[in-house]
């Protein structure tokens, strides 16, 4: 038979787990939905990229400097970086999930 600080100190400790496990997966969820929106600008920015581009172009226009910098390039670098913060959310997403099935494995 337990006494009441055997009882008490398992209570908060099953008390911190559950809220651990609640707040894991509070986090999961905004990395998905990060993910999906990243996506989502992403895919629309690929799509509407070309009328970006044309609509900057001007003839005869001649840039020296950077090619970065350059606005006819400005949508390949906007969808470069969106594409990376994507790639960044997903793996977060993906390391946070095995790390939830790997604390769920070792309760067990």
């Amino acid at each position: 038979m337990r006494n009441i600080d055997e009882q008490l100190s398992e209570i908060m400790e099953r008390s911190g787990r559950l809220e651990k496990k609640r707040v894991l997966k509070r986090q999961i969820a905004g990395e998905a939905v990060a993910s999906a929106l990243c996506l989502i600008a992403l895919v629309v920015l690929s799509a509407f990229m070309p009328a970006i581009q044309s609509s900057r172009l001007k003839a005869g226009e001649q840039r020296y400097g950077s090619l970065i910098l350059s606005p006819q390039h400005l949508g390949y670098v906007i969808t470069g970086i969106i594409a990376f913060v994507l790639g960044v959310c997903v793996t977060l997403l993906c390391l946070n999930l095995r790390r939830m099935k790997n604390d769920d494995r070792g309760r067990d």
